[in-house]
């Protein structure tokens, strides 16, 4: 009987225990960690680089971003612009830097004319995405891996096609290595039929216009210099109509060249004769003189109707108007005349009398 009593209190014990051991497992699996990935709303994940992975949740007009080391808390949040409704659904994660790591690439315009992306590169610096600045405004951007550069085309109507070439930085941006214009003798020969005349012929040496370096062409009819046809690399073109050492922008009006306005000075002295006369008016000449012993600038203007004045700059930087027999001190914005004294301008021979 003693023994019976002691086989029973040893399987009473063993029931106990295991009924014990059951609520230890129960409270164990209630208070087990969540994992934070099942927390939150992502469409997928891709690798920068051998070691680190992200997540990535896309919206429109931004992209959310997440480390999967990390501890739930969002990496960064990626904005971005598109003309284009479906680019999220054509998101690019490839190295386009070629630095070995995934950069992240989204259509930003389509066109006719090609194709323009919002580029976003990975920083080492900062372990995430910065916007590469100016990528977006290259069209079908081209990657020399070889080189390590990336180049575009761009098309500047009357002005022709230029290519430009760009070297990534360590700030993940883009910094200008070359600039190519196709075929220049044909987009001056062009300029100079909307405007002057002529047939162009490439011109000796170089010129600085608007404080640029500029390679020049000269516009001839029958021997005679028309004008010359100065550019930049990148395609700005100036015209100095008459040869007078004077030059004004060209522009671009519905697809042909027009004279646009002077540089400088002249562009002053235009002007004011503009708003005095309320004509337009062009600068067929200028002299360096005299006006009141002081040494002075005139431009000598023809009106649109044929009539002509001049206006003179000293250098104290006083403006006058020619009133058909003196020059008369003016304010240059307004024409309003400035005290009742009279001016004459001595040129430059009157000098060594």
């Amino acid at each position: 009987m003693k023994k019976i009593h002691i086989i029973l209190a040893a399987m009473i014990a063993a029931l106990l225990l295991c009924g014990c051991n059951g609520e230890n497992k129960k409270e164990e699996d209630t208070t087990k960690e969540v994992d934070w990935r099942n927390t939150i709303e992502y469409e997928g994940a891709f690798f920068v680089n051998e070691k680190k992975r992200l997540l990535y949740a896309l919206d429109k007009g931004s992209i959310t971003l997440w480390d999967n080391a990390g501890d739930g808390t969002a990496l960064q949040t990626i904005s971005y612009d598109t003309s284009v409704s479906d680019a999220i659904e054509r998101i690019e994660k490839e190295d386009f830097n070629g630095d070995g790591n995934r950069d992240i690439r989204i259509i930003y315009s389509e066109s006719e004319k090609g194709t323009r992306y919002n580029l976003f590169l990975w920083s080492q610096k900062t372990g995430m995405f910065a916007e590469c600045g100016i990528y977006n405004t290259i069209t079908d951007p081209v990657y020399n891996e070889k080189k390590g550069t990336v180049s575009g085309v761009w098309d500047m109507g009357v002005f022709g096609k230029v290519e430009k070439v760009f070297t990534f930085n360590a700030n993940c941006g883009l910094d200008e290595k070359s600039v190519k214009l196709f075929e220049p003798a044909k987009v001056a020969q062009g300029i100079a039929d909307d405007t002057v005349g002529g047939t162009v012929k490439k011109a000796e040496g170089k010129k600085t216009v608007n404080e640029i370096e500029c390679k020049v062409f000269v516009a001839k009819d029958a021997g005679k210099n028309l004008a010359y046809l100065a550019y930049t690399p990148d395609s700005e073109w100036y015209i100095d109509v008459g040869c007078i050492g004077l030059y004004r922008r060209i522009e671009d009006t519905e697809g042909t060249a027009t004279l646009g306005k002077y540089l400088g000075d002249a562009r002053t002295a235009v002007a004011l004769a503009e708003t005095v006369f309320e004509k337009s008016a062009q600068v067929t000449g200028t002299s360096v003189g005299l006006m009141d012993d002081v040494t002075a600038q005139v431009f000598f203007i023809v009106l649109d109707d044929g009539e002509e004045t001049a206006v003179a700059r000293d250098e104290r930087a006083s403006w006058y108007l020619y009133d058909g027999e003196f020059y008369i001190r003016v304010n240059s914005s307004t024409g309003d005349r400035i005290g009742d004294d009279l001016y004459e301008f001595e040129l430059p021979s009157a000098l060594y009398d």
